[in-house]
This record gives C-alpha cells, structure tokens and sequence, in this order.
C-alpha cells in the first residue's frame, strides 16, 4: 500500500486492503459521504481514497459485497462506476469464469431480485 495509506484512520485502510475476505461498506458510505459533505481535507482524502480503490487491479472485486450490502444510492452508484472501470480497462484478462459472473451480476440478477428466481 501506498505510503498515505497509513495516515487514514485504521477503519478506511482496511478499504484498501484486498487480502481481508470482508469489506466495510459502511465505512465506504462514511468516505463517500465525507466527499460531498466533509471540509477540503476529507473531500481530499475521500478523493484519493475513492481513487485508489477504482484503480486497484482488485477494486472490481470488492463490486458484489457492496451491492450486496444494499447501500446509499451514492455507494450504489461508486460501485457500479468500479465495476465500470474494470470492464473497460481489465475486461480482455479478466479469467472467462470473472467474466460471466459479471455478466450475471450486472445484467441478470440485481440484489433484490436474486433472491426470488434463479438466472
């Protein structure tokens, strides 16, 4: 991890912490929120924090959790722009099995909706 990683409070740097199997959503909608709402220095590190988690190799992964968790609407739309990210940049590498699960998640079954059928 980067170097600023380590001035973030423990809680945002497990965001960027892909060995860790769970994720912080709540924490996530913390940063989010900070971006719209905190004085020029959360807007700052929510920025870079937001920033670094799209462009991680392993952000896109991070994409079923949070939607899972049925988050804000802010946090709804931060995931799907991840998920976004990795489709344009990632998707020629990304393993066939990835692949489909993205298709299935993205165009098949949204949260709510998995539940009552099976695609």
């Amino acid at each position: 991890m980067a170097d600023w990683v380590s001035t973030l409070p423990p809680r945002y740097q497990t965001l960027l912490d892909f060995s860790r199997p769970e994720f912080d959503v709540p924490a996530l909608e913390e940063v989010i929120a900070a971006m719209y709402g905190g004085d020029a220095s959360q807007r700052a590190m929510s920025q870079q924090l937001l920033t670094a988690l799209k462009e991680s190799p392993d952000g896109w992964l991070r994409v079923s959790l949070i939607l899972d968790a049925e988050p804000t609407a802010e946090c709804k739309f931060y995931a799907l722009q991840i998920l976004d990210e990795a489709v344009k940049l990632r998707w020629a590498v990304l393993p066939p099995e990835q692949k489909e699960g993205i298709k299935v998640r993205a165009l098949c079954c949204p949260p709510r909706r998995r539940r009552a059928r099976r695609c």
